[in-house]
């Protein structure tokens, strides 16, 4: 309906502020091939860099934390002694996960930044009072989300046209859905797919169609069974102080939901979906508690787990290929 797209800093901290992933990579090509416009504004600016700067403290906190850990082992050998990690500067992590953020934007994503200064205050104030979104729950702080859209709104009344609102927050969405100005949607992946049935009014029809194919379901396994060694996992529970993933085998693939076609070049279509696998994992790890001289419990084990995967691929249509 529109060439122009508003992206909110939600979407990009889902995606922890990367856009070489690959769905900001489709996005790049459809900016290129359709001639999008990505808008922002300050508000979306200062967020993300806001997001960035907890990060860049997080991963500081954890280098001292490690540094101590590395100076107390050291203390038990006279030689072969362990390097201590060196402090990080957080304000200049900030600053150069910023600048490269803003830099790629700028130059591959034909982005346009808005002028907050013509967003009407009384307009914002109004739909406050009236606990109108993004203001729906009592006591809400949404005064930042309230500007974005607004400023979207704004530009959109000035040139006459209307804006697509990228959002990760249900209350923006409903922002954005209240006046015609303003296009909701729930998120880069949904964008995307507006954007392949644009392309190719068929692949709707063809999704339904794959998903219930159970030869298309083996080779999707077949393809996850090639892929997930070289998968990134993370630990989350409590049994152990550290433990990472060093070999996984796919046992069984169950229910898939969420698809959606991202991308359609010729015959190849770009999908996402998420799907849950039951998998071996081979994992090290690291005891939690500590004996008398300081060590910890440390080996290596199996088990077996049902995980939650997000999955990109390409399928050719005329090869039947993944």
């Amino acid at each position: 309906q529109t060439r122009h797209v508003l992206i909110d800093s939600s979407v990009y901290i889902r995606f922890h502020a990367k856009l070489e992933t690959r769905l900001f990579l489709e996005l790049q090509k459809a900016v290129a091939d359709l001639g999008l416009t990505v808008h922002c504004n300050e508000l979306i600016r200062l967020e993300v860099g806001r997001w960035l700067d907890e990060q860049a403290e997080l991963i500081a906190t954890e280098q001292k934390a490690l540094a101590k850990k590395v100076e107390g082992w050291n203390k038990r050998l006279q030689a072969g002694k362990l390097v201590v990690p060196a402090p990080l500067d957080p304000a200049q992590m900030t600053r150069q996960a910023n600048l490269h953020f803003l830099n790629t934007l700028q130059q591959k994503f034909n982005v346009t930044f808005d002028d907050m200064a013509n967003v009407r205050l009384d307009v914002v104030l109004t739909r406050y009072s009236h606990d109108l979104p993004p203001f729906s729950k009592r006591g809400s702080k949404e005064f930042p989300d309230a500007f974005i859209v607004e400023s979207a709104r704004s530009w959109a009344i000035q040139n006459d046209t209307r804006v697509y609102v990228l959002s990760e927050d249900a209350d923006m969405l409903a922002d954005a859905q209240s006046t015609p100005e303003t296009l909701p949607v729930a998120g880069l992946t949904a964008f995307l797919a507006l954007v392949a049935e644009a392309r190719d009014p068929d692949v709707t029809a063809l999704v339904d169609q794959l998903v219930d194919d159970a030869g298309f379901i083996d080779k999707l396994a077949d393809a996850l069974t090639r892929e997930l060694p070289a998968a990134s996992f993370e630990y989350s529970g409590y049994a152990f102080a550290h433990a990472e993933v060093d070999g996984v085998y796919l046992l069984s693939t169950g229910d898939s939901e969420r698809w959606a076609v991202v991308s359609v070049e010729k015959s190849v279509v770009s999908f996402v979906c998420s799907i849950w696998i039951t998998a071996e994992l081979t994992v090290k790890y690291v005891g939690p508690i500590e004996d008398e001289d300081g060590g910890r419990d440390q080996g290596t084990t199996e088990w077996t787990d049902e995980l939650a995967c997000r999955v990109y691929f390409r399928y050719d249509r005329t090869l039947e290929a993944i």
